[in-house]
């Protein structure tokens, strides 16, 4: 194809009306671009905005940035989340950007898309030296929580006061304060004790395990039971995790033999997965893992269950895991070395191990040893109360009141968070509040009742670049204490969440459960005194800097300061989904998004169901040529939907020559391999179906492309050289007329070539053509040339016309071929030819019929009249034959019958000269074989008409027709194959003639495009 000028003609575009097509202007190499910033975030709420203090970057995410021209400079975002990328190189002035996420984070997918955050492809401008800015996000579905959840705990009540419905299960809203009362979502018989909670998104499920915990009682399933409870309240036992301990209670308020039970019987901390598909619980009594099927009403056995590994304890008696935590795929399970069998606090450590696909990593994720400063639990008290102590079992180690009060802090690891940066959040569970209570007998028998302060914890460890933790307070893990805000404490103490504290008498108030919900800026976590002294509720802390806002909730006063709630969950929607994008302009008609091409506004979208129906949500293209269909929209997961694009609406004002709506068409679907840059639009109906996702599915490359009508070009040219190949050097033919018909042959447009010899016919309807040269036209110096060689090359370089017809072969085009301008011809200079064709004529009427096809091999002679010189060819496979590089004079062509293959060797010569169309019959005598002579020299150079038919004669005389051949009597069919190079077809042709020279028919608008002629490159 050849590169356009800028300029048409100015007299053609006055009289044609003729739309000029703006070329891309390519930027000057003086010129300097923007750079283009990319910042990638994590996206936790889904309304398609990017909120700093809620929303980190994300790592590693590759970017590529692609010109029109194709070619690409690429980046990865930073630990910030944040690239800036420098397209000078490039030199395209306008791009594509493109953010991938890798398959090392399957977890992640698409965010919705927003005023504020856009979808991961994206177009750029920085032609003026302006950078450009782009902001995207990524998310884990799983991450979502609508803002201000219901949040979901469980009430702990002693042995002599519960009754069958006293409180067990209950929910309260995220912002509840004081005292109101909660709803009973379950009661004690339903449950009894319970630590553990999950909630299952899809089936709104709350799961709980049995927990053990002195001079309470199990609920009906026992100590390994797990808990399922409906929406509408009602509980039934869903699991028995065996071997999970058989110490009974005893019957008595002291519970004596229970003393040293909890943290090493029945069940920990219970999570499920982020699909929803499996529920995880940890066995406090044989140290396992189990798996359970999450889908049924119950399940009967595990999947499966593993050994959670013993981190390197002093005795493998000391490993007690307890906490569960589930973030991207990964299953977090934590415990504590108890140093219960040295008694020594340095060999008190918390490990955490992240277990995935069915197996636990090769070491923990984190080990951190737990015999730093803590505050004090009683302000006054520091001894066994400014430290976690090594476990005991023991009333002797721990019977040292204050007051009656027992303090003896021990920690038991009972949930985990991991923040979106990457963060664990930990949440510890004083045991010694399990072990003792609230005004409880001595477990020894002896005088007195007792009571106990909790001094549980919260901690952060801060995710590193290589993959390590860094604990609070070390590193670059932040301590927030700062001045009294954490309480009278000494200035050893280092928190990232100092708000565990209630003024100045008691430092350490957290209880070991939190549920972190990464749409709220505050952290609700259970918490001894909340509100009242001796009572139990919840705190919400600052996840930035670990302070409380005073404001508490106070549920419970059933265990005065001892551990008296269950784990704490959200009860978070399912993720919300989104599909749409983009309707654009497609310049170069290849159905893919390349950079440069502009988006269309105003086109209407339409959302239907599969099924049928009205239209659910209507959308209107913006100046981004954007749209988007979200849960405002009533878009639901797992369903079907037909969206329908209507571009009579659009504004195509802003498209390279403002091409009216009636001149556009739809480009071709699913185009290359990347479905994000294509169009999905059926291009005869301009719709696309959509099968949305489950909850939290994005789909942006619901995209639709519009291209102009259909073009054909390009080329008259002197083949100098006769190679059937355009030489850079050699000239094109101006004033040559062409025309295209349509596959009816009718003619529907024609023009003449320009003064590089270039031609072109513009805004086609889909359908079939053939492009035919008229060599009665051709320049005088030119009269007597003929067609080169045909199809030599490659298709952009060689001659299509093929040299009998001047016409070339039929070129569809539509969605998937909108254009060809490779429609080219080259004549040479003039030397004699005599050609063309042997033919079977199956109905044997004399005539060439479409489907009757060449005969290959035959001998074929010409003999000089004069000089009786002679030569011979033998026909192709099209059973053409040619005589080329005549001398003049006057010649005979004769047809060896001897020489037919065997399967003709019967064959008669057919009729000769019937029908009206010489280029079409048979010109041979049926008698010799031979053809009337036929003189050559100036004025007729050639004669490619000189045609031999042969048919199969009937036992009785006459053809044999073919099956399904047309009656003998049947007029002969169109042939393009015009002598003097145009065929009449009788069809009428309707010319407007302007100015006398520029001729536009059957409402084809043409194009006349004056072209430097250099390679065979068209601009789109």
């Amino acid at each position: 194809m050849k590169q356009l000028l800028r300029l048409l003609t100015v007299a053609l575009l006055a009289t044609s009306g003729a739309t000029v097509l703006p070329l891309p202007q390519a930027r000057s190499e003086g010129a300097t671009e923007g750079k283009i910033n990319v910042r990638v975030i994590r996206d936790v709420n889904g309304n398609g905005t990017y909120e700093a203090a809620l929303e980190v970057g994300v790592a590693g995410l590759p970017v590529t940035v692609t010109a029109p021209s194709g070619a690409t400079t690429a980046g990865t975002t930073g630990d910030d989340g944040s690239v800036v990328i420098d397209p000078n190189q490039l030199k395209g002035g306008k791009y594509r950007v493109a953010v991938s996420i890798p398959d090392s984070m399957p977890h992640l997918a698409p965010a919705p898309a927003g005023s504020k955050l856009s979808s991961l492809v994206n177009f750029v401008d920085v032609s003026a030296g302006k950078d450009a800015q782009v902001v995207t996000g990524v998310w884990n579905p799983s991450d979502y929580c609508q803002q201000n959840p219901t949040l979901i705990s469980g009430c702990q009540q002693p042995a002599n006061k519960v009754e069958p419905t006293s409180t067990a299960l209950v929910t309260f809203p995220f912002g509840a304060r004081n005292t109101a009362a909660p709803t009973v979502l379950a009661d004690q018989q339903a449950v009894g004790t319970v630590y553990g909670i999950g909630y299952r998104k899809q089936d709104r499920r709350v799961f709980s395990a049995a927990f053990a915990k002195r001079a309470t009682k199990y609920g009906p399933g026992g100590p390994g039971a797990v808990y399922a409870t409906t929406p509408d309240g009602k509980t039934a036992v869903f699991a028995t995790v065996p071997e999970a301990g058989d110490t009974p209670h005893e019957n008595t308020l002291a519970d004596g033999r229970f003393y040293g039970v909890p943290g090493t019987q029945s069940l920990g901390d219970l999570d499920i997965s982020e699909d929803g598909s499996e529920l995880y619980v940890v066995n406090l009594n044989n140290r396992r893992l189990y798996v359970y099927d999450a889908t049924g009403a119950t399940a009967a056995a595990p999947k499966a269950s593993y050994a959670i590994p013993d981190p390197g304890c002093p005795s493998p008696d000391d490993w007690r895991p307890g906490g569960l935590g589930v973030h991207d795929v990964t299953v977090y399970v934590g415990g504590v070395c108890s140093g219960q069998s040295t008694k020594r606090l340095s060999d008190v450590r918390v490990a955490v191990h992240a277990f995935r696909d069915g197996a636990f990593a090769g070491s923990p994720v984190l080990v951190q040893t737990l015999d730093f400063p803590r505050g004090q639990v009683y302000s006054g008290v520091p001894e066994g109360s400014d430290r976690w102590n090594p476990w005991t079992d023991s009333w002797a180690d721990t019977a040292k009141p204050n007051d009656r009060h027992l303090i003896h802090p021990q920690p038991l690891l009972t949930d985990i968070g991991v923040e979106p940066n990457g963060d664990l959040v930990l949440g510890f569970r004083d045991r010694y509040g399990d072990m003792s209570g609230a005004n409880l007998p001595a477990p020894d028998g002896s005088d007195g009742y007792y009571s106990s302060m909790s001094g549980g914890d919260l901690n952060r460890a801060c995710a590193q670049p290589d993959g390590t933790f860094a604990w609070e307070g070390t590193g670059t893990c932040p301590n927030n204490v700062r001045g009294d805000n954490g309480g009278p404490q000494p200035g050893g103490v280092k928190e990232y969440y100092p708000g565990d504290h209630l003024t100045t008498v008691h430092m350490e108030t957290a209880q070991g459960a939190f549920a972190l919900v990464y749409s709220a800026e505050r952290m609700p976590a259970t918490v001894m005194d909340p509100i009242s002294i001796s009572t139990g509720g919840v705190g919400w802390f600052d996840r930035s800097n670990g302070l409380v806002d005073g404001n508490a909730y106070q549920l419970t006063n059933s265990w005065g300061k001892s551990n008296g709630l269950a784990d704490l969950e959200a009860i978070c929607d399912l993720a919300p989904v989104q599909i749409g994008n983009r309707v654009w302009f497609d310049a170069n008609g290849n159905g893919v998004q390349d950079a440069g091409e502009p988006p269309l506004p105003g086109v209407k979208v339409s959302l239907l169901s599969c099924t049928g129906g009205a239209p659910i949500a209507v959308k209107t293209t913006d100046a981004n040529g954007e749209y988007y269909f979200g849960v405002a929209d009533k878009l639901t997961a797992d369903t079907c939907y037909r969206v329908v694009f209507d571009y009579s609406t659009a504004d195509t004002s802003g498209l390279p020559g403002k091409p009216p709506k009636s001149q556009l068409a739809w480009t071709r679907s699913t185009a290359g391999g990347d479905r994000c840059v294509d169009s999905n639009v059926d291009p005869k109906t301009g719709q696309a179906e959509v099968t949305v996702g489950r909850a939290g599915s994005v789909d942006h490359c619901v995209d639709a492309g519009v291209r102009r009508l259909n073009r054909l070009g390009d080329l008259v040219w002197v083949d100098v050289n006769r190679d059937g190949v355009q030489g850079d050097d050699e000239p094109g033919v101006p004033g040559v007329r062409v025309v295209v018909r349509d596959a009816t042959g009718a003619v529907v447009g024609h023009t003449t070539t320009d003064d590089n010899g270039n031609y072109l016919f513009d805004n086609l309807p889909d359908g079939t053509y053939t492009v035919c040269f008229d060599r009665t036209s051709l320049p005088e110096r030119y009269a007597e040339y003929q067609l080169t060689k045909q199809l030599v090359g490659a298709p952009d370089q060689d001659s299509d016309a093929d040299p009998a017809t001047w016409c070339t072969g039929p070129v569809t085009l539509g969605p998937d071929n909108p254009e060809d301008l490779t429609l080219d011809a080259g004549i040479v200079e003039p030397r004699n030819r005599l050609g063309d064709l042997v033919w079977e004529d199956r109905n044997g009427n004399g005539v060439q019929d479409p489907d009757e096809p060449g005969v290959s091999g035959v001998r074929v002679t010409v003999r000089d009249v004069v000089t009786g010189e002679q030569r011979e060819v033998r026909t192709d496979a099209k059973g053409r034959y040619l005589f080329d590089d005549l001398p003049d004079g006057t010649y005979q062509v004769c047809v060896d019958r001897s020489t037919l293959p065997a399967a003709f060797a019967s064959h008669q010569f057919t009729d000769q000269d019937a029908g009206a169309d010489d280029a079409a019959d048979s010109d041979v005598a049926p008698a010799t074989g031979c053809i009337p002579e036929v003189k050559l020299g100036p004025g007729n150079r050639e004669n490619l008409t000189l045609d031999a038919g042969i048919y199969r004669a009937a036992d009785g005389g006459g053809a044999v027709p073919p099956p399904n051949a047309p009656p003998a009597n049947s007029p002969p069919q169109y042939v393009q194959r015009p002598p003097g190079g145009l065929a009449s077809t009788g069809a009428t042709v309707g010319l407007l003639t302007v100015l006398g020279a520029l001729v536009v028919a059957a409402g084809v608008t043409l194009l006349v495009v004056s072209r430097r002629r250099k390679r065979k490159t068209r601009a789109a």
